[in-house]
């Protein structure tokens, strides 16, 4: 059986999240965020279950 993944861009971890992706991306350039842990077509990609973790250790909920 595959491994599924929930894999999210800046766009999606904004919608998630419930902030602006400017915000994504500033926290990706202070390098507060996760590294990406795959680079799709030059774009980074986040598994969801990551982000999710970080942005709860951080105390922030996801609106989704």
């Amino acid at each position: 059986m595959t491994e599924r993944h929930d894999l999210v861009g800046s766009r999606e971890i904004a919608g998630r999240l419930g902030v602006s992706i400017r915000t994504v991306q500033t926290w990706r350039m202070r390098h507060v965020m996760p590294e990406p842990e795959y680079v799709v077509s030059g774009v980074p990609v986040w598994n969801w279950e990551t982000i999710r973790q970080w942005s709860e250790h951080r105390g922030r909920a996801a609106t989704e």
